[in-house]
Protein backbone atom coordinates (compact mmCIF):
# COMPACT_ATOMS: atom_id res chain seq x y z
CA UNK A 1 0.00 0.00 0.00
CA UNK A 2 1.38 3.39 -1.07
CA UNK A 3 -0.11 6.73 -0.02
CA UNK A 4 0.69 9.89 -1.98
CA UNK A 5 0.69 11.37 -5.46
CA UNK A 6 4.14 12.82 -6.02
CA UNK A 7 7.29 11.55 -7.68
CA UNK A 8 8.35 9.38 -4.74
CA UNK A 9 4.98 7.63 -4.56
CA UNK A 10 4.84 6.95 -8.30
CA UNK A 11 8.46 5.79 -8.41
CA UNK A 12 7.78 3.13 -5.79
CA UNK A 13 4.61 2.00 -7.58
CA UNK A 14 6.59 1.42 -10.76
CA UNK A 15 9.40 -0.24 -8.79
CA UNK A 16 7.13 -2.80 -7.09
CA UNK A 17 4.92 -3.42 -10.13
CA UNK A 18 7.18 -6.25 -11.31
CA UNK A 19 7.94 -7.83 -7.94
CA UNK A 20 5.07 -7.38 -5.46
CA UNK A 21 2.00 -9.60 -5.33
CA UNK A 22 -0.20 -6.52 -5.41
CA UNK A 23 0.43 -2.77 -5.33
CA UNK A 24 -2.26 -0.24 -4.38
CA UNK A 25 -1.76 3.50 -4.47
CA UNK A 26 -4.19 5.79 -2.65
CA UNK A 27 -4.38 9.49 -3.46
CA UNK A 28 -6.81 12.24 -2.49
CA UNK A 29 -7.53 13.18 -6.10
CA UNK A 30 -7.14 11.88 -9.62
CA UNK A 31 -4.44 14.43 -10.46
CA UNK A 32 -0.83 13.58 -9.62
CA UNK A 33 2.11 15.92 -9.07
CA UNK A 34 4.64 13.40 -10.36
CA UNK A 35 6.42 13.53 -13.71
CA UNK A 36 3.97 13.03 -16.60
CA UNK A 37 5.88 10.00 -17.88
CA UNK A 38 5.55 8.27 -14.49
CA UNK A 39 1.84 9.10 -14.28
CA UNK A 40 1.18 7.73 -17.76
CA UNK A 41 3.09 4.54 -17.00
CA UNK A 42 1.15 4.04 -13.75
CA UNK A 43 -2.19 4.49 -15.52
CA UNK A 44 -1.18 1.95 -18.15
CA UNK A 45 -0.45 -0.58 -15.41
CA UNK A 46 -3.78 0.14 -13.71
CA UNK A 47 -5.68 -0.32 -16.99
CA UNK A 48 -3.91 -3.62 -17.70
CA UNK A 49 -5.83 -6.44 -15.95
CA UNK A 50 -2.76 -8.65 -16.05
CA UNK A 51 -0.73 -6.25 -13.91
CA UNK A 52 -1.17 -6.17 -10.11
CA UNK A 53 -1.55 -2.39 -9.75
CA UNK A 54 -4.60 -0.55 -8.34
CA UNK A 55 -5.27 3.16 -7.90
CA UNK A 56 -7.87 4.39 -5.40
CA UNK A 57 -9.06 7.96 -4.91
CA UNK A 58 -10.12 8.79 -1.37
CA UNK A 59 -9.06 9.45 2.19
CA UNK A 60 -7.91 7.33 5.13
CA UNK A 61 -10.31 7.90 8.05
CA UNK A 62 -9.20 4.89 10.10
CA UNK A 63 -6.84 1.96 10.32
CA UNK A 64 -6.33 -1.23 12.30
CA UNK A 65 -3.13 -2.47 13.89
CA UNK A 66 -1.77 -5.88 14.72
CA UNK A 67 0.92 -5.58 17.35
CA UNK A 68 3.11 -2.66 16.35
CA UNK A 69 2.20 -2.80 12.65
CA UNK A 70 -0.68 -1.42 10.60
CA UNK A 71 -2.57 -4.37 9.17
CA UNK A 72 -5.68 -2.75 7.64
CA UNK A 73 -6.76 0.70 6.43
CA UNK A 74 -10.07 2.22 5.51
CA UNK A 75 -10.29 4.05 2.18
CA UNK A 76 -13.35 6.31 2.09
CA UNK A 77 -14.51 8.34 -0.92
CA UNK A 78 -14.84 12.11 -0.64
CA UNK A 79 -18.38 12.01 -1.97
CA UNK A 80 -21.02 9.35 -1.77
CA UNK A 81 -20.03 5.72 -1.68
CA UNK A 82 -18.94 3.01 0.65
CA UNK A 83 -15.57 2.65 2.29
CA UNK A 84 -13.17 -0.13 1.42
CA UNK A 85 -11.19 -1.98 4.06
CA UNK A 86 -7.92 -3.21 2.66
CA UNK A 87 -5.42 -5.47 4.33
CA UNK A 88 -1.76 -4.79 3.72
CA UNK A 89 1.70 -6.11 4.42
CA UNK A 90 3.64 -2.85 4.08
CA UNK A 91 2.55 0.79 4.14
CA UNK A 92 4.64 3.49 2.47
CA UNK A 93 3.53 7.08 3.07
CA UNK A 94 4.77 9.83 0.75
CA UNK A 95 2.77 12.89 1.73
CA UNK A 96 5.73 15.22 1.43
CA UNK A 97 6.88 17.70 4.06
CA UNK A 98 4.85 20.03 6.22
CA UNK A 99 6.67 23.39 6.43
CA UNK A 100 7.18 24.56 10.00
CA UNK A 101 8.98 27.90 10.21
CA UNK A 102 9.06 27.91 14.01
CA UNK A 103 10.49 31.16 15.49
CA UNK A 104 11.26 32.45 11.98
CA UNK A 105 7.56 33.16 11.56
CA UNK A 106 7.92 35.92 14.20
CA UNK A 107 10.72 37.80 12.42
CA UNK A 108 8.41 40.04 10.43
CA UNK A 109 9.09 38.34 7.11
CA UNK A 110 6.63 38.28 4.22
CA UNK A 111 5.20 34.75 4.37
CA UNK A 112 2.95 33.23 1.72
CA UNK A 113 1.43 29.83 2.49
CA UNK A 114 4.21 28.99 4.95
CA UNK A 115 6.89 30.03 2.46
CA UNK A 116 9.10 33.13 2.63
CA UNK A 117 8.78 35.61 -0.22
CA UNK A 118 12.12 36.70 -1.69
CA UNK A 119 13.52 38.89 -4.44
CA UNK A 120 14.02 36.99 -7.66
CA UNK A 121 17.38 38.69 -8.30
CA UNK A 122 19.04 38.52 -4.86
CA UNK A 123 16.81 36.11 -2.87
CA UNK A 124 16.73 38.64 -0.07
CA UNK A 125 13.59 38.81 2.05
CA UNK A 126 11.74 41.99 2.90
CA UNK A 127 14.09 42.34 5.89
CA UNK A 128 17.53 43.59 4.76
CA UNK A 129 20.30 41.12 5.49
CA UNK A 130 18.05 38.04 5.63
CA UNK A 131 18.14 35.72 2.62
CA UNK A 132 16.21 32.52 1.90
CA UNK A 133 16.94 29.80 -0.66
CA UNK A 134 15.62 26.32 -1.30
CA UNK A 135 12.23 24.89 -0.44
CA UNK A 136 11.60 27.51 2.23
CA UNK A 137 11.25 30.43 -0.19
CA UNK A 138 8.72 31.36 -2.84
CA UNK A 139 8.74 33.64 -5.89
CA UNK A 140 7.02 33.74 -9.29
CA UNK A 141 7.83 30.56 -11.21
CA UNK A 142 9.34 28.76 -8.19
CA UNK A 143 10.36 25.13 -8.85
CA UNK A 144 11.31 22.86 -5.97
CA UNK A 145 14.22 21.17 -7.71
CA UNK A 146 17.76 20.50 -6.54
CA UNK A 147 19.08 22.27 -9.64
CA UNK A 148 17.03 25.35 -8.77
CA UNK A 149 18.48 25.28 -5.25
CA UNK A 150 22.04 25.42 -6.61
CA UNK A 151 21.08 28.35 -8.82
CA UNK A 152 19.48 30.22 -5.92
CA UNK A 153 22.47 29.59 -3.67
CA UNK A 154 24.94 31.01 -6.21
CA UNK A 155 22.96 34.20 -6.79
CA UNK A 156 22.31 34.67 -3.08
CA UNK A 157 26.03 34.29 -2.30
CA UNK A 158 26.96 37.08 -4.72
CA UNK A 159 24.18 39.27 -3.33
CA UNK A 160 25.36 38.69 0.25
CA UNK A 161 28.92 39.61 -0.72
CA UNK A 162 27.67 42.85 -2.23
CA UNK A 163 25.59 43.52 0.89
CA UNK A 164 28.56 43.02 3.22
CA UNK A 165 31.08 44.84 1.01
CA UNK A 166 29.24 47.45 -1.09
CA UNK A 167 32.48 49.04 -2.34
CA UNK A 168 32.96 47.93 -5.95
CA UNK A 169 36.00 45.88 -6.68
CA UNK A 170 38.92 47.75 -8.28
CA UNK A 171 41.21 45.91 -10.61
CA UNK A 172 44.77 46.98 -11.33
CA UNK A 173 46.56 46.13 -14.55
CA UNK A 174 50.32 45.69 -14.41
CA UNK A 175 52.06 46.60 -17.72
CA UNK A 176 53.65 43.58 -19.27
CA UNK A 177 57.39 43.75 -19.68
CA UNK A 178 58.74 43.25 -23.16
CA UNK A 179 59.64 39.66 -23.59
CA UNK A 180 63.22 39.17 -24.61
CA UNK A 181 63.95 36.65 -27.26
CA UNK A 182 66.05 33.66 -26.49
CA UNK A 183 68.72 34.79 -28.96
CA UNK A 184 69.15 38.11 -27.12
CA UNK A 185 69.57 36.26 -23.84
CA UNK A 186 72.20 33.93 -25.33
CA UNK A 187 74.06 36.87 -26.89
CA UNK A 188 74.16 38.67 -23.55
CA UNK A 189 75.53 35.56 -21.86
CA UNK A 190 78.27 35.16 -24.47
CA UNK A 191 79.19 38.85 -24.20
CA UNK A 192 79.47 38.64 -20.44
CA UNK A 193 81.68 35.55 -20.72
CA UNK A 194 83.95 37.29 -23.25
CA UNK A 195 84.35 40.37 -21.08
CA UNK A 196 85.09 38.21 -18.05
CA UNK A 197 87.76 36.32 -20.02
CA UNK A 198 89.40 39.58 -21.13
CA UNK A 199 89.60 40.76 -17.56
CA UNK A 200 91.25 37.53 -16.49
CA UNK A 201 93.93 37.57 -19.28
CA UNK A 202 94.74 41.31 -19.36
CA UNK A 203 98.20 42.18 -17.93
CA UNK A 204 98.34 43.67 -14.47
CA UNK A 205 100.82 46.53 -14.02
CA UNK A 206 102.50 47.46 -10.77
CA UNK A 207 104.09 50.87 -11.13
CA UNK A 208 106.83 52.16 -8.87
CA UNK A 209 106.52 55.90 -8.24
CA UNK A 210 110.31 56.18 -7.87
CA UNK A 211 112.08 57.46 -10.93
CA UNK A 212 115.26 55.91 -12.34
CA UNK A 213 117.91 56.66 -14.90
CA UNK A 214 116.60 57.37 -18.36
CA UNK A 215 117.17 55.01 -21.22
CA UNK A 216 119.75 55.96 -23.75
CA UNK A 217 118.54 58.29 -26.38
CA UNK A 218 116.22 61.21 -26.42
CA UNK A 219 113.20 61.21 -24.15
CA UNK A 220 112.13 62.03 -20.67
CA UNK A 221 112.41 59.86 -17.62
CA UNK A 222 110.02 56.93 -17.11
CA UNK A 223 108.25 55.28 -14.23
CA UNK A 224 109.36 51.83 -13.21
CA UNK A 225 106.65 49.23 -13.93
CA UNK A 226 106.47 45.47 -13.53
CA UNK A 227 103.97 43.19 -15.21
CA UNK A 228 102.42 39.86 -14.26
CA UNK A 229 101.67 39.17 -17.90
CA UNK A 230 103.66 36.45 -19.64
CA UNK A 231 104.04 38.78 -22.60
CA UNK A 232 107.14 41.03 -22.90
CA UNK A 233 106.38 44.54 -21.79
CA UNK A 234 108.41 47.64 -22.70
CA UNK A 235 108.36 50.86 -20.80
CA UNK A 236 105.67 53.14 -22.01
CA UNK A 237 106.09 56.83 -22.21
Amino acid sequence: MILGGGDSALDWVLEFADSAERVTIVHRRDEFRAAPASVNKMRELVDDPSRPVDCLIGRIPSYQTHGDRISQIEVAPFGEGESQFLELDELLVFYGLSPDLGPIAEWGLDIERKHISVSLETFQTNVPGIYAIGDINTYPGKKKLILSGFHEGALAAFAIQQYLDPIPNTSFNTPRRARRSRNASVFKTLRNDTERQKKQTAPVLFCNPHRFSPLPGPGASHDSCASTSPWPLNFVR
